[in-house]
Formats: C-alpha cells, sequence, structure tokens
C-alpha cells in the first residue's frame, strides 16, 4: 500500500439561490455507505446456487457535507464508486466473521461509476464441476478396470501360466482393488461434500428470504395497527 497522505477538507460558502450562506465541504474521502435488499435473478459469485432469487446490494458513493439550519446535513447521489452484491448467507457470513480468513466473495457490480459486466447464469457453479469430475473419474476407472478385467480373462484363458504371468495377474488384481477401494470412496465423499454444500446454501437463502418476509410482515401489521397486544396476561388487538 501507498503511503498515508493527507489533503484539507475544501469548504464552499454557496452565493447563489435558495440555498445562499450555506457551506458545503467536500473532500475525495467522504462517502455515503448504503445497504439495500434487492428482488431479481443474480448469478452470484461463490454462490453454490445456480441463482440468486434476491441479493445484499452494498452501495459507496460520493458525498458532500453541507452546514445549514445550525447543523451539518451529508448527502449522497454523488458518483457511484462500487456497487457489490452479497447473497443473504454471504451477507451472514460477512458480519459474522469479521477478521477471520480472508473475506467472503462478492459480485462487483459498479466500480468507479461504470458498470461491470455480469456472471452469465450458465457459468458452472463448484457443485455441478465436482458431478462433472465424477461423471469423468467414474468413466476413466470403469475404463481401466475393463480393461484389466480383458487382461485377466487373456491370462486365466491360457492353459499354463509362468510365474511371471501369475505375479502380473496378482498386481492387475491389487489395481483393480485400489480403484475400489482408494478413488471410489474419495470420488463420492468429494460429491457429499458438494451437495451438502447447495443444501446448507439453499436453506441459509431460504432462512433470510423468511425471515425478511415475516419481518416486513410484522411492521407493516404494527403500521397498521394489527399487530396484537398483551393487557393483563391477555391478548388484544389494537
Amino acid at each position: 500500500m501507498s503511503p498515508r497522505t493527507f489533503e484539507p477538507v475544501k469548504k464552499t460558502v454557496l452565493t447563489d439561490g435558495h440555498r445562499k450562506g450555506e457551506v458545503e465541504e467536500t473532500h475525495p474521502a467522504f462517502v455515503q455507505v448504503t445497504l439495500h435488499r434487492t428482488s431479481g435473478s443474480f448469478k452470484l459469485y461463490g454462490s453454490a446456487l445456480t441463482k440468486n432469487d434476491g441479493a445484499i446490494r452494498l452501495d459507496v458513493a460520493r458525498s458532500t457535507s453541507v452546514h445549514t439550519l445550525g447543523r451539518d446535513w451529508r448527502h449522497g447521489g454523488g458518483r457511484q464508486l462500487i456497487s457489490v452484491y452479497l447473497s443473504p448467507a454471504q451477507f451472514a457470513e460477512l458480519i459474522t466473521s469479521m477478521n477471520v480468513g480472508a473475506g467472503v466473495p462478492g459480485t462487483l457490480s459498479v466500480f468507479d461509476g461504470k458498470y461491470v459486466p455480469e456472471i452469465p447464469f450458465e457459468h458452472e457453479t463448484e457443485a455441478t464441476r465436482v458431478v462433472d469430475s465424477f461423471k469423468a473419474d467414474v468413466k476413466k476407472n470403469v475404463a481401466e478396470m475393463n480393461k484389466l478385467v480383458a487382461d485377466v480373462d487373456a491370462l486365466l484363458a491360457q492353459p499354463k501360466t509362468t510365474k511371471a504371468e501369475r505375479e502380473e495377474l496378482r498386481s492387475k488384481l491389487g489395481i483393480l482393488n485400489h480403484l475400489y477401494q482408494s478413488n471410489a470412496p474419495f470420488m463420492v465423499e468429494s460429491f457429499q461434500e458438494a451437495a451438502e454444500k447447495v443444501v446448507t446454501s439453499a436453506k441459509a437463502e431460504v432462512e433470510a428470504f423468511t425471515s425478511h418476509a415475516i419481518q416486513s410482515a410484522g411492521l407493516q401489521a404494527i403500521a397498521e395497527g394489527r399487530m396484537p397486544v398483551m393487557l393483563n396476561g391477555k391478548e388484544e388487538n389494537k
């Protein structure tokens, strides 16, 4: 990182219009940070899901400070510097695992005022890669086993076998045993881990959506005066 530098805050006294007399302060370090819950379909980096229906968006934009009416007012609406999408699960992990590891994956949408190209929906997820790899490994192992079986059949079909041929037969049987005992369990374990990650991520996204829906419904009920209250140990509606 470059060394720290300092720059004075620029102050401008406005002299025209209805804002005459206001003191506006600007500085390269002044920003407004906002969080938004968004709806729609998203392809999010690092998510185990093929498509996310909804996300959390973090925006950082240029800000100015205006002193008027006896107080400071901070205004956003300036140049959008950065916009990052997070799945509900990624957002929850971000705020609950500070100072742990290298952070969580995020999907950049805006950088320095310009839109960033989106990730295509057909981009494969980790689970898809594991499944494809699992299929390829199974196909490869089956081909190797078929060849070994053919070699063993050829040796057994001979009326007489030499000691060297019998040792070769034992070696090929040992390779077959290795393919079953070592490779297959590892491939199945990788497949299970990928499946569990998809299930866990999907569950987290559904729980986050459900919690938001319940919270929104509760706030709406309070606003409309339909929220039940407890009076003398009894539930009554307002």
